[in-house]
C-alpha cells in the first residue's frame, strides 16, 4: 500500500496537548501499543512505532482530543467535564527541519482505496483505523500522517510517527522545537482557554 505524500516545511508551527508529567515532555513519542478501548485513531497497533498528536491550531487540537467522544445530537448537550483536564497541558512547537508526511485526505484517500470514514468513523472503529495506518506506514519513509480533523474540516491534524527501528535514531527533537511553555489548562485561565474553544464546536465546559 503506497499513500500519496508531501512535507512539512521548516516554520510549521504545530500544538500538542498532553499530560504535564515531567516524563510526558511535548517532543517525546508515546510507545505503548494502542489501548484497545481508549487509544487514538492511528495510534501503533503493536508498537512497532512511536507516535504522538498535533494539530494545527489551539481549537483543532481540544477538539480532535476532547470532542471526538461528545454526542452530535440537538437534543443532548455536549459537556466536557473539568476533570478530563486534570494535569494536562498544550504546548506549541515549530517545525525546524522538513520532513515527510503520508497524505490521508481529500483524494489522496483514494489512492490506498479509502474515502472518508478513515478520519471520520466513530473511536468504536479505531481498531480498525490503527491496521490501516500501520499498513500505510509499513516500509515507507515518513515521519507521520496528516489529515483533516474529525471534529473541523477546515483544518489538519498530524499524527507523528517514528518507527521503532529507525536507523539511525530519530527523536521529534531533530525535526522540531518547542517555541511556547506549556500551558496548564487546569488552573483558572487555562478553563477559560479550553471553554472559549470548545465554544466553537457547540460544546461547553462543566
Amino acid at each position: 500500500m503506497t499513500a500519496e505524500v508531501a512535507s512539512i516545511p521548516a516554520g510549521t508551527k504545530l500544538w500538542r496537548i498532553h499530560s504535564g508529567a515531567p516524563d510526558r515532555h511535548v517532543l517525546s513519542l508515546n510507545q505503548t501499543p494502542a489501548h484497545p478501548v481508549h487509544g487514538g485513531r492511528f495510534d501503533s497497533p503493536d508498537g512497532s512505532f512511536h507516535y504522538s498528536y498535533f494539530g494545527d491550531d489551539i481549537s483543532v487540537c481540544i477538539a480532535e482530543t476532547y470532542c471526538r467522544s461528545l454526542p452530535l445530537d440537538d437534543n443532548v448537550p455536549r459537556i466536557l467535564r473539568r476533570k478530563k483536564l486534570d494535569g494536562r497541558v498544550l504546548s506549541q512547537v515549530q517545525v525546524t527541519t522538513e520532513f515527510p508526511v503520508a497524505l490521508l485526505h481529500g483524494r489522496h484517500l483514494a489512492a490506498i482505496g479509502q474515502d472518508l470514514w478513515l478520519t471520520k468513523c466513530d473511536p468504536v472503529d479505531y481498531p480498525r483505523t490503527q491496521q490501516w495506518a500501520a499498513a500505510v506506514l509499513n516500509g515507507s519513509q515518513v515521519h507521520g500522517i496528516k489529515y483533516r480533523a474529525r471534529n473541523d474540516e477546515d483544518r489538519f491534524s498530524v499524527v507523528m510517527t517514528i518507527r521503532a527501528d529507525t536507523d539511525p535514531p530519530v527523536a521529534l527533537a531533530d525535526l522540531m522545537c518547542v517555541v511556547r511553555d506549556p500551558i496548564p489548562l487546569d488552573d483558572a485561565s487555562g478553563l477559560e482557554l479550553v471553554r472559549s474553544h470548545l465554544a466553537v464546536y457547540n460544546a461547553t465546559l462543566r
